[in-house]
């Protein structure tokens, strides 16, 4: 009974999560309609979204799914060294996502050119702005995910959950409070103030414990990670590339009908995300 019990008790904290970033992110829906309606600014940040969060989703959903058994795999035959897994991935994630980053930073205006070819020139440069910005959300989005999956996999739901609706109001509040100043690029901005908030508050609950890896354990815990999360990370490639090859199709001097799709999407995503977490 007590077992059923703390069952009911995880699903409804993570169910009332759900629900609060479902209202969150509607809010945050509202205030960007209220604000930049479906303009230009509206297109060019759908532009600039797509390609880094289908990366940051194809390499976090897999992560997720190959960390829990090996996690448990190390706990039962060594506790100590088990503690040293999630040490691991977070250096591996930091050093390649800052190397990511950095190379899509670099090579923004190309990759803009090449994703929304039918974009006017003046179209390009702000999506090419914000593109700039968001692609820094890529490792951040792997690490929101990756310690939400250790929380669970040590039976805390609790603070995932906070997390995933704390995260999002940040962002609401710095696109409400910056976008005067600073246009969309401050939904840019509180996109990836939100996500980093969402990682520290999460990294705060995990780092107890934890050791950190030796150069033996840091290639041993990459290798078996790899073998699991690589055949996961190409099915959702194919899943997860959808936004970006539409948004080619799509791509036109006319902003609304880009907006307009992407409205459409993350309504869309918002549901399908959440309802998934559950």
């Amino acid at each position: 009974m007590k077992s059923a019990t703390s069952q009911s008790q995880s699903l409804f904290v993570v169910l009332c999560g759900s629900l609060g970033q479902i209202v969150v992110q509607l809010a945050l829906q509202v205030v960007l309609a209220s604000k930049f309606g479906s303009g230009e600014e509206v297109a060019a940040y759908q532009a600039a979204f797509s390609l880094p969060t289908a990366l940051a989703a194809t390499i976090a959903g897999p992560l997720g799914i190959a960390f829990i058994p090996r996690y448990q795999k190390l706990r039962t035959e060594d506790p100590v060294r088990a503690e040293s897994l999630l040490p691991a991935l977070t250096l591996i994630v930091v050093v390649c996502g800052v190397l990511v980053s950095g190379l899509l930073t670099l090579f923004a205006a190309p990759v803009m050119q090449s994703l929304v070819p039918g974009f006017t020139a003046e179209q390009v440069a702000q999506s090419t702005t914000l593109f700039r910005i968001l692609v820094w959300n890529i490792p951040l989005m792997v690490l929101v995910g990756l310690f939400q999956t250790a929380l669970n996999a040590r039976f805390n739901f609790f603070m995932p959950a906070i997390a995933g609706v704390f995260g999002p109001t940040v962002t609401v509040i710095c696109m409400w409070s910056g976008a005067a100043q600073l246009g969309i690029a401050a939904l840019a901005w509180g996109v990836v103030a939100g996500s980093l908030s969402s990682v520290l508050l999460q990294g705060i609950s995990l780092w107890g414990g934890t050791r950190f890896p030796a150069r033996g354990d840091l290639v041993d815990h990459a290798r078996g990670i790899a073998l699991l999360a690589i055949p996961a990370a190409l099915s959702m490639l194919l899943i997860r590339i959808d936004p970006v090859v539409d948004g080619y199709v799509l791509a036109s001097p006319e902003p609304e009908r880009f907006a307009n799709w992407g409205w459409a999407l993350r309504i869309m995503n918002m549901f399908v995300l959440v309802s998934s977490g559950v």
